[in-house]
């Protein structure tokens, strides 16, 4: 469950991040006050956030199997990056890691 919520509240903070870079692009289209530092900007952050949200989005509605816990800590260990996600994705790496997680995904 914690791990659903976690998906959910990275999905939204990089949908936020994705939404802003657009805003940040179609402001700077429309002659608006924005440089071309910020245009890089605002690309990169839609580039780069929307497919992890795609990603945390995929990782609420998989169901449990071995491939799908490697797919879970890799989302785990993006959080390990930022400091606003570090104190939730440090316990919930803790948790991923135990014996009784991994046989619940089918891992030996």
């Amino acid at each position: 469950t914690w791990f659903k919520v976690y998906c959910a509240v990275e999905a939204l903070l990089f949908f936020a991040l994705s939404a802003i870079g657009a805003v940040m692009f179609v402001a700077w289209l429309v002659g608006g006050v924005t440089t071309g530092e910020d245009v890089f900007l605002a690309i990169g952050m839609a580039v780069i956030c929307l497919p992890l949200t795609i990603a945390y989005v995929t990782g609420i509605f998989l169901k449990p199997k071995p491939w799908v816990w490697v797919y879970d800590i890799v989302l785990i260990a993006f959080g390990l990056t930022s400091c606003l996600t570090i104190p939730f994705a440090v316990p919930l790496l803790i948790f991923w890691l135990k014996p009784e997680t991994k046989a619940y995904f089918g891992r030996s």
